[in-house]
């Protein structure tokens, strides 16, 4: 039989000998970490109320915490998917490393369009008077 092992990677690595590579692969975790709890609450917040999933902005604002959660899971894993020997802390493979950055564009997509939607749903009720029953038309 042939186990696989992966040897532990850790800040004594060559790849963490400098402090700006150290902080460059532990401050995205910090800050994935708050950003996925926060937006966590959002999407449970809004789920969880009949009345909420149905207003067009709580649906914005959970489309939009919702892409948010992946892309501070991209943030959360930060120099993890990087191929072994790439960076400080990097115990991942090409494919993983591929994986993250298709993840990344996806969410660098998503989220700026959820927050354009919700400026234009700004516009419509608070500029133009509209309300719930017109915003829902489009």
């Amino acid at each position: 039989k042939t186990h696989w092992h992966c040897p532990m990677v850790s800040l004594s690595d060559p790849q963490c000998q400098s402090v700006k590579a150290r902080g460059m692969a532990i401050a995205p975790k910090v800050t994935g970490i708050i950003s996925f709890m926060c937006s966590a609450f959002i999407v449970q917040h809004v789920l969880r109320d009949r009345k909420r999933r149905s207003l067009v902005y709580h649906r914005l604002l959970m489309g939009m915490s919702t892409s948010d959660l992946f892309g501070a899971i991209v943030f959360i894993l930060s120099t993890w998917p990087i191929p072994r020997g790439e960076a400080c802390l990097a115990v991942g493979t090409t494919g993983t490393c591929t994986f993250q950055g298709f993840l990344n564009q996806v969410t660098a997509l998503c989220t700026p369009t959820y927050n354009i939607s919700l400026a234009i749903y700004y516009l419509l009720v608070i500029v133009k008077g509209w309300k719930e029953s017109r915003v829902k038309k489009i």
